[in-house]
């Protein structure tokens, strides 16, 4: 039997791997999802995310996603660049689980872009969502 072997699963290159859950965040913002396959939009919608982590969000969608379906999302983030940029969370991801009205989408990648205004941004609201947060009013 090999060392590789004898290790245990959790064990990898020598470092024991820490495997946490991730942490949710409950966070009602507007999200425009888009299921994708390659530069193709196949269907789009608009919902509210419900939950939040670093690997995957939950969100309401307008008609059930089909699993393993690529998706694109935009989410309305509510920091303001500079106190005067409003901003949107892209992520690129796929369905892991579906139900009529919500869905959870693995994150693959995301990235912070700006934003124009949305008529769903509603400033004094960001403001509000902020304050109670006790979170910075700027990154």
């Amino acid at each position: 039997m090999s060392s590789v072997e004898q290790r245990p699963a959790s064990m990898i290159w020598g470092r024991w791997e820490r495997r946490e859950p991730p942490k949710w965040f409950r966070m009602e913002l507007a999200v425009r999802y888009e299921c994708v396959r390659g530069n193709r939009i196949l269907d789009f919608g608009w919902g509210k995310t419900i939950e939040i982590c670093s690997r995957e969000v939950l969100f309401t969608t307008q008609q059930t996603l089909k699993p393993d379906q690529r998706v694109r999302l935009a989410i309305n983030w509510p920091v303001l660049l500079a106190d005067t940029c409003f901003m949107k969370l892209a992520v690129l991801g796929w369905v892991a689980r579906s139900q009529p009205g919500a869905a959870t989408v693995k994150i693959e990648r995301y990235e912070f872009r700006t934003a124009g205004m949305h008529p769903d941004w509603d400033p004094s609201a960001v403001s509000r969502l902020l304050q109670a947060n006790g979170g910075a009013t700027h990154v």
